[in-house]
């Protein structure tokens, strides 16, 4: 069983099987933080991932991505998002969302 904090934090999504759906998330990659998807790949299909640097500086590189996926299943899933940096192996910040797929 999950810490009751982490249930707390999720996010729910409710979206139609079939239909494309977002996840931004705002992105500091100055100091090189990039969030990493986890899910199950039978239900839940990663259709595009895209960057928009919305802070136009030369030495800061600020952004929201967007994350499309597509449920092929109804059910409930879980998308964890893990802020990472490339040299460390434990990730910095963690942010889960309750997928219920709907037909």
């Amino acid at each position: 069983m999950e810490h009751p904090a982490v249930e707390r934090e999720k996010k729910i999504l409710k979206v139609l099987v079939g239909e494309p759906f977002k996840i931004t998330l705002w992105e500091d990659r100055t100091h090189g933080h990039s969030w990493q998807p986890q899910f199950d790949s039978t239900p839940i299909e990663l259709v595009d991932e895209d960057y928009e640097r919305t802070i136009h500086v030369d030495t800061a590189d600020f952004g929201k991505r967007t994350f499309e996926f597509v449920c092929s299943q109804s059910g409930q899933f879980e998308i964890v998002f893990e802020k990472r940096i490339g040299w460390k192996f434990t990730a910095d910040d963690r942010k889960v969302f309750l997928i219920e797929a709907i037909p």
